[in-house]
């Protein structure tokens, strides 16, 4: 390791102020450009991460920060019926947003350059290599280029096409959304609802704040989503919980990823990271635990990397498939293929009973003992099944299929070698950007 290496990371994202932490906490030389001020960053709520995620990122999380995940219900699209989160969930815990930025930038700025209000102008690129960043018309040259500027990077564009990194983005690659706090009129807890595509929407929300006093409202669609249809969209959840109020506290409107993530994320001389990468769960646009593994891993491979060439750095990419990147590109096909199921199939299977708590828990598994598994209920699922057999059947395909797209992500080359990157590119965006269109069983 050679620590007289200079890094510029793009973004204080949480990626990439744990690479800048981590890396500046063994000597070598980081600077950081954000082009928000330090008071901006971050959006004041909680999100659902998984227990153990600060320990495999070996960060010290203070406990006022976490609060325990709440067990959401998820209704079919026309409202009725719904199939509640198992135990599991409940086991993890919400981590406040913006006081995790924030948390993070305190221990990056001990070893670290942080410079807020300031973005980078371009990429200096010299033929296929990134060699630095102009910064208000100044050349900064460095070792390595970090991208955590999140889903709209304006650098991965500039990267030499041979890299592959120039996907573009289509509409339903990312939820136009709205988030806001609004006051109650009963004080109490409050059950937590998710409406899955519900008329004219992505998904909606309504769940406790940390303040039971205020209940969180989260509202999606892709493409757009205008101010009329946020006022539908808060019709439709009021007449469903009735004790939320006109009295918005906070709103956010912002873009999430939700598509699979990027197949090639590094060149000679940078590295993308977080959601520059679509580093999310496709079917929550949730960033957090993928964000901060791959940082760890980036972390690792600069550490033994001895240039930051393409070919040093594939190891990165590679890791980041193996341990999440392959699942998040499965869970992108099975959620494109649920999402062309005729909406009176899906509304049958939450309100028919064919998703009881048995083949619920046997899907989760999370049965803790023998005897709690009703081979009675299961039959009863099986006979519903029957019911409607060409759509047992269309389950079945989507299962084969999500099965293949595992199979896809796993074939990355595990050596560098542009050719063949090439070819298993082609077929992981092919598969992918099938699955919505034009799909028939």
């Amino acid at each position: 390791m050679d620590k007289n290496k200079k890094i510029i990371i793009l973004g204080a994202g949480i990626g990439g102020l744990y690479v800048a932490k981590t890396l500046g906490n063994v000597g070598f030389s980081v600077t950081v450009y954000e082009k928000k001020q330090r008071h901006e960053l971050g959006y004041p709520w909680h999100d659902a991460i998984d227990k153990d995620t600060f320990k495999k990122s070996s960060i010290s999380i203070p406990q006022h920060l976490c609060l325990q995940k709440q067990v959401l219900d998820f209704y079919s699209p026309s409202g009725d019926g719904y199939i509640r989160q198992g135990e599991k969930a409940s086991q993890n815990f919400d981590i406040d947003r913006k006081k995790l930025i924030e948390h993070l930038i305190t221990l990056a700025e001990e070893c670290c350059d942080l410079n807020f209000g300031v973005a980078a102008d371009s990429l200096i690129t010299d033929g296929d290599r990134v060699l630095g960043v102009t910064v208000n018309g100044k050349n900064e040259y460095c070792d390595l280029v970090i991208d955590s500027t999140g889903l709209f990077s304006p650098y991965r564009m500039q990267i030499d096409e041979k890299f592959l990194m120039s996907d573009k983005l289509l509409p339903h690659d990312y939820l136009m959304t709205h988030r806001g706090i609004y006051r109650k009129t009963d004080f109490s807890s409050a059950p937590s609802n998710v409406y899955l595509m519900p008329d004219g929407f992505s998904v909606l929300w309504c769940k406790d704040a940390p303040n039971v006093a205020l209940s969180d409202i989260f509202i999606s669609n892709f493409e757009k989503l205008s101010d009329s249809d946020v006022e539908n969209a808060l019709t439709y959840i009021k007449e469903r919980n009735p004790y939320i109020t006109d009295d918005c506290v906070i709103s956010v409107r912002e873009s999430i990823p939700v598509r699979y993530p990027l197949a090639t994320i590094v060149a000679n001389g940078y590295a993308l990271v977080g959601n520059s990468a679509f580093m999310t769960k496709p079917t929550s646009g949730s960033g957090i635990e993928n964000t901060l593994n791959a940082a760890q891993i980036l972390s690792d491979v600069v550490k033994r990397a001895t240039d930051f060439s393409a070919s040093s750095l594939w190891r990165y990419a590679v890791k980041v498939n193996n341990s999440f990147g392959s699942n998040c590109y499965m869970a992108y096909v099975a959620r494109s293929r649920f999402q062309c199921l005729d909406r009176d199939d899906l509304v049958w299977i939450f309100t028919s009973g064919v998703l009881n708590d048995t083949l619920l828990s046997l899907a989760r598994f999370d049965i803790k003992h023998l005897n709690e598994f009703k081979l009675d209920s299961l039959k009863d699922s099986l006979h519903l099944a029957k019911s409607r057999n060409y759509l047992v059947k269309q389950i079945e395909s989507i299962l084969l299929n999500c099965a293949r797209a595992k199979l896809i992500a796993m074939r990355m080359p595990r050596i560098y070698n542009e050719r063949l990157i090439a070819r298993w590119k082609s077929d992981y965006d092919d598969f992918a950007r099938t699955a919505l269109v034009n799909y028939n069983m």
